[in-house]
């Protein structure tokens, strides 16, 4: 590839990326803050990472099991985040339909209390883990953003 073929590339695939952004930008942040996703799924996230520490801290280890339930929150959190948006925000549909495989992998996770045959956690360890105050704080913001959907007062 000449130079000249390399800046062309460049440029096409500038173009691609930037329309791709402009395509998704409503579902990457809110309002003006072009990083709310990641603050939110950090704040979600924050009980499992301290769980982890917990973990590393006993053992010098972290399971295979735990990190693979970390990974799978991220994923699977980044949708709800988006879509806690509301019913416009941009691919919608496709990320309900992720959210739905996403959840059908992990099942087996809870339906058999483990994790990769490695970690069990019991009810009362995801309630730690999720973070009931964090829940709370979920529910209460769906509740916001179910309110603003339907053009109800603020409470």
């Amino acid at each position: 590839m000449t130079r000249a073929e390399f800046r062309e590339f460049m440029t096409t695939t500038f173009d691609e990326i930037l329309a791709l952004f402009n395509d998704r930008n409503g579902s990457y942040g809110s309002g003006e803050d072009a990083h709310h996703n990641f603050f939110e799924t950090g704040r979600r996230i924050t009980p499992l990472l301290t769980r982890v520490a917990e973990e590393y801290k006993q053992t010098g280890t972290v399971s295979p099991g735990l990190a693979a339930y970390v990974s799978w929150f991220c994923l699977q959190d980044k949708h709800q985040v988006a879509l806690a948006k509301g019913p416009g925000v941009s691919e919608g549909s496709q990320r309900i339909m992720d959210e739905i495989v996403y959840n059908l992998l992990a099942l087996p996770w809870f339906l058999d209390a483990e994790l990769q045959n490695e970690h069990t956690l019991t009810k009362e360890e995801l309630v730690k883990l999720r973070g009931a105050e964090v829940r709370r704080e979920i529910e209460i913001q769906h509740a916001a953003d179910n309110r603003r959907l339907l053009g109800l007062k603020e409470v």
